[in-house]
């Protein structure tokens, strides 16, 4: 099949970066200190922030997780778009990149309803299951280790309420993913992961080409 997608030029990008980011001060400020980390790939990146914070005033997020802090500059952008009782719990397995989002987080006077954790996602997302109940999240945003994103299917489908939404970055690998020859844990994660979803009856489906690639599920 003929493939029908614009392709991105930088011109594109830039283009759709100035008619869809309406950038925060502190929020940008995160983001320009994220960029100077040697890592700052890592980084989730404008368009998908503004993304994210269209679903979370869409869906009315008031209860949110997040798998995969880094600098916290996904998680800053999303509680700015919650309603004034929203709540994020963001976990990640090491706390040192993320002790740099807490200043900035402070300084938007959103840190009160910034709770972070460190550990497995899995043990977390469980934790919160029992402690808070089944369908007690609106919104699950994955962007951590992407060999465990399979783990996190069920998951979900216990933590979120109908019509809750999971969000998986990445999935795309660098376009990897539709490639038999290419190989790794990671990429073995992200095909699983696609896979299972694209046949679980218990979510609608849909796969974006923003930046590396976003996977939606809707739980029924």
């Amino acid at each position: 099949m003929r493939n029908p997608t614009t392709p991105v030029t930088d011109g594109l990008y830039d283009y759709i970066l100035a008619h869809t980011v309406r950038p925060h001060p502190v929020l940008a400020a995160l983001r320009d200190e994220t960029l100077k980390l040697p890592n700052a790939h890592w980084a989730t990146t404008p368009d998908q922030v503004a993304f994210l914070q269209f679903l979370v005033r869409l869906l009315g997020a008031r209860r949110i997780v997040e798998v995969g802090t880094f600098t916290g500059y996904a998680t800053l952008g999303m509680a700015l778009a919650q309603p004034e009782d929203g709540m994020i719990v963001t976990c990640d397995v090491a706390s040192g990149w993320s002790e740099m989002g807490t200043h900035y987080w402070r300084e938007a006077k959103l840190d009160r309803r910034i709770e972070r954790r460190t550990g497995r996602a899995d043990e977390i997302l469980a934790e919160l299951r029992d402690a808070d109940g089944a369908s007690s999240q609106d919104l699950i945003f994955l962007d951590g280790n992407k060999a465990s994103y399979p783990v996190y299917i069920d998951l979900a489908a216990d933590l979120l309420r109908p019509g809750g939404v999971l969000v998986a970055d990445d999935i795309f690998w660098e376009g990897k993913v539709a490639d038999p020859g290419q190989t790794g844990e990671q990429l073995a994660g992200i095909r699983e992961f696609n896979e299972r979803l694209a046949s679980d009856a218990r979510f609608d489906i849909a796969m974006i080409p923003v930046a590396d690639g976003m996977t939606l599920a809707r739980k029924k």
